[in-house]
Parts: C-alpha cells; sequence; structure tokens
C-alpha cells in the first residue's frame, strides 16, 4: 500500500476510533506509516516531572503502560521545546537515560500535545533503531503534526473522563454525587448534558451552552435530541439505547445544530448512572465540537491525493482516475490523448533565482494549463517540472490545437517577485485506444513522444509513432549495453593523427572512442555518446575514455623521440554538471605523469551556447591549469566572432562537410578562408578536418592552416598500429 492510501486509511480507520483505542490504532498505524521500530503517546503527569505512555507499540505487540522520570530524557527537552528531531545518536546524547540503551534506539522524533488553554499534555514519539534520513524527518513531523490536533483532543478527553469517572466515585462513595459532579462539569471543557431517566435535561454546562448556542433554561425539560442536527440513522438510535441499556455507556460520533442553524460534528459519550437498584436514574453525555478534527482528517484526504505546491491532482491520484475514464472511454467506443508536459531549462531558473521562486514560477505554470483546459480534463503535476493532462476527444484537431496553444502559452513571459522569466515547454501526445490500450503503455509512449519534442530542440510538441517506439526501444538496449561495456572497459580508442604540415611531423593525434557490441555491432560514437549523455552514463564514459587516452598516450609517446600532443572530446553535459577543479582529467594527468600542455580538450559549440557565463569560468580554469582548448566542428552550429572572441581557445577545428566540397564549391572556399583568417586574428590556430586528397590538402595549406587531420594520411588506429604507422610514414619521429 502506497503512502498516499496508508494516510487516507489512517484517517478514516481514527475517525471511527476515540479515547484509548484510538491511541492503539493511531500508534500502529503511525509505525507501519513511517517504518519507526516503536511509536508512543504518553501523557505529562501532574507536576511535569513524569510522564505515563497511553499507548505504547513495537516490534509487532503493544506494551503495557510504562511510567518514567522525564529527567535526562529527550523527552524532557521535547517538553520545554514542542519539537524534537535527533536524526542519529540519541542514546549517546542522552547517555542516562537506560530506556534508550534498552531498546538499542538511534534516531528520535517527536512532537508535543497540548490542551485548549496551550498548555503542555502529553508527547507523540517515534524511535528508530538507524538513523533518520533527514528528508523523511521532515515528512514525518508532517504526518505527526496532521494527528496532532484529535490527538492533543483525545488526551485531554482521557484525562477528563478519568477525572469524571473519579468525582462520579466520590459522589457514590459521599452521597453527594449532584454537588461535586456540578464542579466536574463546569470545570470540563467538554459539553456536558445531565438527564433523568425519562431523558429529559436537567442540566447543562457552560460548555455545552457555549457549544449549542443554547442556554440552560432553553434547553431544561426536553429531549437531548433538539440538539440533533437530524442527520443521524434511525438504527444508530437503536444501537445507542441498546448499549446504553445493555452495558451502560456509548460512544460515537454525531451531528449537533447549533441555535443559529450551522451543524458541527460530535464525538460523545453517554453514561448510564443507576441508583441503589442499579436502575437508570441519571444519563451523563459529554460532547466535544470535532470540527477541527474533521478539518485535519479532510486535509489529510486532500494531501494524499494532491500536489501541495499547486493544487493539482498528483500522480497517484491522476493513475487512479485514468484507470477509470479509460474504461469510461472505451465503453462508448471514443478516443482520448494523453498530453505530457516537460519544461525546457527549469533546472537552470531553480539554480539562479532559488527554489522559492522556481515553487512560484511552478504554480504559474499550474494556473496556465489550467486556464487553457476545459473542466472535463483531467490535469496533474506528476513531480518536478512535469505536468499531465488526459483528455477524450470527438475531433483529433481540438487536440492539436490545444498542444499548439500550450506550446505557445510557454512562450510567453513569466512575470513574479519582479522578474521577468521565460521558460518553454516540451509536449508529448499519445492517442487512447490508437497508440496504447492502457494507462501504463500510453505513459510510455507519451515520454517517448515527449523527448522526440526535447531532441528537436525544444519548445514544441511531438505525436507518438511506432519509429519512436523503436527508437525508445534502441536506446534502452544501448544504455544497458554501454552500462556494462563501461563496467568491462569495453570501449576502444583509435587515434588519428594530425599532421603540421609546416614542420612535416606528427604534432598530435584525436582519440576517438570504438564501441562494437555482441549482438548489435559497432554503435557509432555519434549514438552512444548521446545515449550516455541522456541516461547519467557520460561521466564513468568519460573518465574510461580520458584515462585509457592518457595511458595509451604514455605508451605511444615512450616510443617517439619527442612527445606528441592528444585532443580528447569532452561532453558539454559533464562541465554543465561540474567546475573545472572537479575534473577528474586533473588528477589523471599527475597520477600518468603527463604534462597539461600536451592535453587539448575539444568542446562543441552547443557547451557555450548553454551557459555562456559558466563557459568562460571553466574554460579560463581549464586554460589555468595548462590544457588546450579546442573549438570542434566549427561553422556548423550558431558560429558568430562576437562570441568566439570571449572564450580562450587555442585551436579552431573546421568542420570536415566544409572541406569535403572545397575544391569544387566556391562556398565553402570562402566560408574555410573566413574560418582560417579570423582564427589568425584572433590568436587561434586551425585544425582541417576531413582532408581526403591531395587537391584538398593544396587548397587548405593554400589559404595558411598548417595543421591537416584526414584519410589523406590515416584512418583513425589503435595504439599499436598507430606506433607502427608512425614507424613506416614519419620514420624521423620514432626511436
Amino acid at each position: 500500500m502506497s503512502i498516499q492510501e496508508s494516510l487516507t486509511f489512517s484517517a478514516d480507520e481514527l475517525s471511527e476510533l476515540c479515547g484509548e483505542g484510538y491511541f492503539n490504532v493511531l500508534v500502529k498505524k503511525l509505525l507501519e506509516l513511517i517504518n519507526a521500530d516503536y511509536t508512543y503517546v504518553a501523557r505529562i503527569l501532574d507536576g511535569a516531572h513524569e510522564a505515563e505512555t497511553v499507548a505504547f507499540y513495537g516490534k509487532g505487540e503493544f506494551y503495557p503502560a510504562i511510567r518514567y522520570n522525564l529527567s535526562g530524557t529527550p523527552c524532557e527537552d521535547l517538553r520545554c521545546s514542542e519539537e524534537a528531531c535527533i536524526l542519529s545518536g540519541v542514546a549517546d546524547i542522552y547517555s542516562e537515560d537506560e530506556f534508550l540503551k534498552d531498546l538499542s534506539i538511534e534516531g528520535y522524533l517527536g512532537i508535543v500535545l497540548k490542551d485548549d488553554n496551550n498548555e503542555v499534555i502529553g508527547i507523540l514519539t517515534a524511535l528508530f533503531t538507524v538513523p533518520i534520513p533527514e528528508q523523511d524527518a521532515r515528512e514525518i513531523k508532517r504526518y505527526f503534526l496532521n494527528f496532532s490536533t484529535r490527538a492533543s483532543r483525545e488526551l485531554e478527553r482521557i484525562k477528563y473522563e478519568h477525572l469524571l469517572k473519579n468525582e462520579i466515585s466520590l459522589l457514590q462513595e459521599k452521597n453527594d454525587r449532584l454537588q461535586i459532579a456540578q464542579k466536574v462539569y463546569d470545570f470540563s471543557k467538554d459539553g456536558i448534558i445531565i438527564t433523568n431517566a425519562d431523558n429529559e435535561i436537567l442540566y447543562v454546562n457552560k460548555a455545552l451552552e457555549e457549544m449549542s448556542g443554547f442556554s440552560l433554561n432553553e434547553l431544561k425539560g426536553s429531549n437531548p435530541r433538539r440538539l440533533s442536527a437530524g442527520q443521524q440513522e434511525k438504527r444508530l438510535a437503536d444501537k445507542l439505547w441498546h448499549s446504553l441499556v445493555k452495558e451502560g455507556f456509548w460512544r460515537g460520533e454525531l451531528w449537533n445544530q447549533h441555535k443559529d442553524g450551522t451543524t458541527y460534528p460530535v464525538s460523545t459519550s453517554i453514561t448510564t448512572i443507576p441508583d441503589e437498584l442499579n436502575v437508570a436514574k441519571h444519563y451523563v453525555a459529554i460532547h466535544r465540537d470535532i470540527t477541527a478534527e474533521k478539518q485535519a482528517e479532510k486535509l489529510i484526504r486532500f494531501q494524499a491525493t494532491h500536489d501541495s505546491l499547486t493544487g493539482l491532482l498528483n500522480r497517484y491520484e491522476f493513475n487512479l482516475r485514468l484507470e477509470s475514464l479509460l474504461t469510461s472511454v472505451q465503453s462508448r467506443n471514443n478516443s482520448a490523448a494523453f498530453i505530457m508536459l516537460d519544461m525546457d531549462d527549469f533546472k537552470s531558473i531553480n539554480d539562479i533565482q532559488g527554489h522559492s521562486t522556481g515553487d512560484a514560477l511552478l504554480m504559474l505554470m499550474a494556473k496556465r494549463i489550467d486556464d487553457l483546459l476545459p473542466d472535463s480534463y483531467l490535469l496533474a503535476r506528476l513531480g518536478g517540472d512535469e505536468f499531465a493532462i488526459f483528455a477524450e476527444y470527438a475531433d483529433k484537431s481540438v487536440i492539436h490545437t490545444l498542444t499548439q496553444s500550450l506550446v505557445g502559452a510557454f512562450n510567453q513571459v513569466f512575470e513574479l517577485q519582479g522578474l521577468r522569466l521565460r521558460c518553454s515547454t516540451s509536449i508529448g501526445l499519445s492517442l487512447f485506444p490508437h497508440d496504447a490500450d492502457n494507462s501504463q503503455e500510453l505513459f510510455k509512449c507519451a515520454d517517448q513522444a515527449l523527448y522526440e519534442a526535447k531532441k528537436n530542440g525544444g519548445a514544441c510538441y511531438a505525436v507518438f509513432t511506432p519509429r519512436l517506439r523503436t527508437a525508445a526501444e534502441r536506446h534502452q538496449k544501448i544504455r544497458l549495453k554501454l552500462a556494462d561495456a563501461i563496467e568491462q572497459e569495453r570501449i576502444e580508442l583509435h587515434y588519428q593523427p594530425i599532421v603540421d604540415i609546416a614542420t612535416g611531423r606528427v604534432s598530435r593525434c584525436e582519440a576517438l572512442a570504438r564501441w562494437t557490441d555482441d549482438e548489435l555491432g559497432p554503435i557509432t560514437p555519434c549514438e552512444f555518446i548521446k545515449v550516455a549523455e541522456h541516461s547519467g552514463l557520460i561521466h564513468p564514459l568519460s573518465y574510461l575514455i580520458v584515462k585509457r587516452a592518457l595511458s595509451e598516450l604514455r605508451e605511444i609517446n615512450s616510443a617517439l623521440i619527442e612527445p606528441i600532443e592528444i585532443s580528447i572530446n569532452r561532453s558539454p553535459v559533464e562541465y554543465l554538471e561540474q567546475t573545472a577543479q572537479q575534473d577528474f582529467i586533473l588528477n589523471l594527468s599527475k597520477e600518468m605523469g603527463i604534462p597539461a600542455e600536451l592535453i587539448t580538450i575539444e568542446l562543441t559549440e552547443s557547451f557555450m551556447l548553454k551557459d555562456p557565463e559558466l563557459a568562460i569560468r571553466l574554460l579560463t580554469s581549464l586554460k589555468d591549469f595548462g590544457f588546450n582548448l579546442a573549438l570542434d566542428d566549427f561553422g556548423t552550429g550558431y558560429s558568430s566572432l562576437s562570441y568566439l572572441k570571449k572564450f580562450p581557445f587555442d585551436f579552431l577545428k573546421i568542420d570536415r562537410s566544409f572541406i569535403t566540397d572545397i575544391t569544387s564549391t566556391a562556398d565553402d572556399y570562402q566560408l574555410v578562408k573566413t574560418i582560417i583568417e579570423m582564427a589568425r586574428i584572433l590568436g587561434m590556430k586551425c585544425i582541417a578536418e576531413g582532408v581526403e586528397d591531395e587537391k584538398q590538402l593544396q587548397i587548405i595549406e593554400s589559404l595558411g592552416c598548417r595543421h591537416i587531420q584526414g584519410y589523406y594520411f590515416s584512418r583513425p588506429l589503435n595504439a599499436s598500429d598507430f606506433i607502427l604507422y608512425l614507424k613506416q610514414a614519419f620514420p624521423a619521429q620514432v626511436k
């Protein structure tokens, strides 16, 4: 059973109980809900130096009442501070508390219970034999607070019931029942009604007068039914009188009506007061207004089914209603759409502006979505910045119009707290029953379409197609196999020489990852690196590549008269989640004795465009550590002189797509010429990629580019073949 179900179930079950029975169920349900080892409720005794457990549950059994001294225990500090949360080491902190040691308690969490005068009358406590995770502590405290109002009232009820029973006993012993009862009744905060054997009201206390709005004079002589709201069934009245006749006692909940017409719930206990012949002489009814408890129970139910921030349905309730709606839609042979929204770059706003601004933005987003939807559509916040819509339709064009409206709505500025923020959304759409005939598959299809929208740059929507399912299945298969390949170090590296034609020697090489799976065959770096970036595998993959590249560079350089440099491609995703100081390449280069000056880190333009300020800081730090920097695939993205001059690159790598047709296409020739001239002005060197023939080489050389990479010299080779190639093609460099 989920937490939400448990919370709702517990509230429902507890609402039917009172007194000690209520506390027994409360501590047992709380223990199950929060995975505690022990839970108990204790009342503070007179003098506030001792406490006695009312209900104590743990290890599958209820324990008898325990009376203990508060001094030197966490309960003493709890009584004074009203809340206590010790995540770990509580037995060490309160070393004199033998109780904690005997039970091997590690974590302690509790809140106080107060009466209507705000006096501490008890404590609600959970004990753990293992440390409490900090995030769990906040949830546990929330659950405790949800139940605290009712628990406080019930504890106060027990106190007054004990007092009342004691007073009645004294009345019986001293034959002065009514005079002493009068004092008790006047003292009680609960409403009290005393009737004669004919159930005619003889007396009500001031608390009852305030609760009902009627005075004693207005009620005297009338039947207590006068206070009823008329919502009780006849069988309840029959059961009540049957219990009074048989057992002399009844307890339950009733609905009463105030003099002004408003209704309110009361928790009621009625006791028969017999005469000397054991015949009913009076009835004493104690009423407690439980409006606050009912409101708390309603809040618990709402929190179990709704998102606490936006007020929308949560994932649990959305799934529950979705199943019912799918059955309904199917029975009418209708169609429906499942729409999933995920905000683009919301994390950056949250990180930069803070979580309070992020929360405020999510509330505006929820309202903006809700304003576009008819009441019949189902809307939920699934979690984080992800929302879902379920919409039955007769005309599919209505759904496409809606998704376009949603995309357009999120292209508008969000104004809050004096800020103007932009946060677009990506949307995935799947159709029932066309794409899937159950909720789980609808989720999957919409999620695959959402991934496609993200891949297309965001701020758009994508509709599920079978092609997306095939792509998602391949993505998943590659992800699983890639994780194994990384763990087993089955990613290989090949090295392509970069020749300095001015000196006629290989000055550097580029490390290129290669992976061949036993089942899938060769998988291109473009495909498996993209999978790694989207699945959290890019960090271990990059670590493996860098470690192997530096190790094999050391092997290559050991065969050479003078060391050559190496270029290693790095994913922008790595640097968007860490600082340069955290980059493992620093330690690896030191461990392997490779100077930073021999290492060039290659990055694509997307890194600079994503967060220019972060890029400047990171690149500057890497330069300060001595690494060389290369801008890869220059000219294929949003290349701009205005941003390029801000970044400390040493090399521009001209993409092979411009080299391929440089001998026949004037535009490519002019573009390459411009890039080389621009690099020269900015103090950077150029590397021409993809040079495959003599004519291309001559043109590139004539334009002033001296660093050449391509099949004209060599295809990428493994480390041993690369050394062999150098021996054959550049023997003067080899020892």
